[in-house]
């Protein structure tokens, strides 16, 4: 919360990158799901960490959370962790971003393993913080670091 109130000094928004890498006539359908589960997930997860904080800092940092949703069947579809690694990170390149914002740092992948985990995950509950998910089922979305440190 103190990173994300400092840098959104200087930067408009926070969030994730999140590349889609399967494009189908069953991937049109759950994708916007999962999105609503992703986002309600970091939405739950945001405002359990940040209880400590007067009321009002939470919702004003969360009202400028916008996820960066990357999807182009032509250069993505069936595209390797690899290739989504390098957009990723000629993309940082070029916005001069290396290491300096939390968005840069990582991306999540939504290929096919990930759209099937996902489905049938109880997306409005989520969405309304009623509930976590009742059948325990992990649910996953691939993530990559940008420029990892390889031994």
């Amino acid at each position: 919360m103190d990173e994300l109130k400092h840098s959104l000094l200087r930067y408009p928004d926070w969030g994730f990158v999140i590349y889609r890498t399967t494009y189908s006539t069953e991937s049109d359908i759950l994708f916007p799901d999962a999105i609503r589960l992703i986002e309600g997930c970091i939405k739950r997860e945001f405002f359990a960490e940040t209880k400590r904080y007067p009321a009002s800092q939470p919702i004003v940092v969360w009202a400028k959370h916008r996820s960066t949703i990357v999807q182009d069947p032509a250069q993505f579809d069936g595209a390797s962790l690899e290739t989504i690694r390098a957009h990723f990170e000629a993309w940082i390149e070029a916005e001069g971003m290396r290491d300096d914002w939390i968005k840069w740092r990582m991306c999540m992948i939504i290929d096919e393993e990930s759209l099937q985990n996902l489905k049938g995950a109880p997306v409005e509950a989520i969405e309304n913080g009623t509930l976590d998910c009742p059948d325990n089922k992990l649910r996953y979305v691939k993530v990559l670091e940008a420029f990892p440190t390889v031994d």
